[in-house]
């Protein structure tokens, strides 16, 4: 079992978790170190960090536009990078790029880095497990992931009104939805209802591919990639039926969409 330790400002968490239970799914075999899970109330936080630096094989650091400024990141990367120096191991430390950083340091510019802005989910699997054996490897298998995530209210219009709200669970995969519902929707202008492609565009969602959209009197449906798309940053689109119809009962189903090629 090869272990890893995983570097990242607090203000990243969110993402690093993502990355964190990805591969520990993906690749039962790599047991990933992440602070959080494993220091609790009471140890010692620089023992417990230095041992597990030193029992990882491999030193993953998450870049942002935050860490790279961070007293804790730097510290551990500065010790990282001495055991590079020291020669006890040349290929100890991996970049990993998240979206919003422009330039990784320029001490690491030599290193082949990780940019999980560009890369599909079972693409960067595959450069971590690639990493830590130090060969590379096949593509993960990610099946079909079903990237969006969704959660249901009533809009302050009126139970005959609802408001579903998406966001991505991860980076650069094909995004996906659907809305089925048991009566008609009330038609609204040409385009998705209070989701126009500009405002995914304004949530992050960058230069959008493979755009598809399909919408009729009972269902509701976009799919698109995009190699700028982030975990979060949810978008909400607002289905509305006549009034006296139960919008929450009306809605069949939500989930992904897999469009006619």
């Amino acid at each position: 079992m090869a272990k890893v330790f995983f570097s990242y400002a607090s203000e990243d968490r969110q993402a690093v978790d993502a990355v964190y239970a990805a591969v520990v799914e993906a690749y039962p075999d790599h047991e990933p170190w992440m602070d959080r899970y494993e220091i609790v109330a009471g140890n010692s936080l620089i023992e417990k960090i230095a041992d597990g630096m030193d029992v990882a094989e491999k030193f993953f650091v998450f870049l942002s536009s935050t860490s790279v400024s961070k007293p804790w990141v730097r510290r551990e990367l500065r010790r990282a990078i001495m055991r590079e120096i020291d020669g006890l191991d040349s290929d100890y430390v991996v970049p990993v790029k998240l979206g919003d950083l422009t330039k990784v340091p320029a001490f690491l510019e030599d290193k082949v880095y990780i940019d999980l802005g560009k890369l599909r989910k079972e693409e960067w699997l595959t450069a971590f497990d690639a990493a830590i054996r130090g060969e590379p490897t096949r593509l993960a298998d990610a099946g079909h992931i079903n990237n969006a995530q969704h959660r249901i209210d009533y809009g302050p219009e009126g139970h005959h009104v609802a408001h579903v709200t998406f966001a991505a669970r991860a980076w650069a995969e094909p995004f996906s939805f659907a809305v089925e519902t048991s009566d008609d929707m009330i038609p609204s202008p040409p385009g998705p209802p209070l989701m126009e492609i500009d405002d995914i565009l304004a949530a992050g969602a960058g230069a959008l591919r493979n755009v598809r959209f399909h919408k009729s009197a009972r269902l509701l449906a976009l799919s698109f990639e995009s190699p700028e798309l982030r975990p979060g940053q949810p978008r909400a689109i607002r289905i509305e039926f006549a009034p006296g119809i139960d919008a929450m009962g009306a809605i069949k189903a939500v989930g992904r969409w897999e469009p006619s090629r």
